[in-house]
């Protein structure tokens, strides 16, 4: 069977940022968003290289952003990949991870990956009709001054 071009729709959101290569942040497929990985990059193309978990929420963040110009939020995951550079930083990534997640927390899986100017890449799953606010309630960071 065949899909329509509307059955694919590209999301793409400027709070993130460009995409830094081809693709989009986000392909929305029936009631499921597809998001590209994130890093802890700013929307002027930065990234942070400061600790593990300042990247976890800076990238958390970015795919926040992209859920919510996709009609969703964050918290409605159904699924994330969490790539590590070190495996050793998975404590320090799980303890950020766990303050953005309510239960039930998606389905995760955690993959090493060879990353040379990074810590940290995170993509998600989100379901787009589900329970959820227009945003994750990520907290605050008190290196960027605001909550996203």
């Amino acid at each position: 069977m065949m899909m329509s071009p509307k059955a694919r729709d590209a999301v793409n959101s400027e709070a993130v940022g460009d995409p830094s290569g081809s693709y989009s942040h986000g392909i929305r497929v029936g009631e499921l968003l597809f998001l590209a990985g994130q890093v802890a990059s700013l929307p002027d193309g930065t990234v942070r290289r400061d600790s593990v978990a300042g990247q976890v929420r800076q990238a958390l963040r970015n795919l926040d952003a992209a859920a919510v110009a996709g009609g969703s939020a964050l918290t409605n995951a159904v699924q994330v990949r969490v790539y590590l550079r070190d495996l050793a930083d998975f404590e320090e990534m799980d303890a950020e991870y766990r303050t953005h997640f309510a239960h039930p927390l998606p389905a995760r899986t955690t993959i090493q990956s060879n990353f040379t100017d990074f810590d940290v890449e995170i993509d998600a799953i989100v379901q787009v009709s589900g329970r959820g606010g227009s945003g994750d309630p990520l907290r605050s960071d008190p290196d960027q001054g605001s909550t996203a």
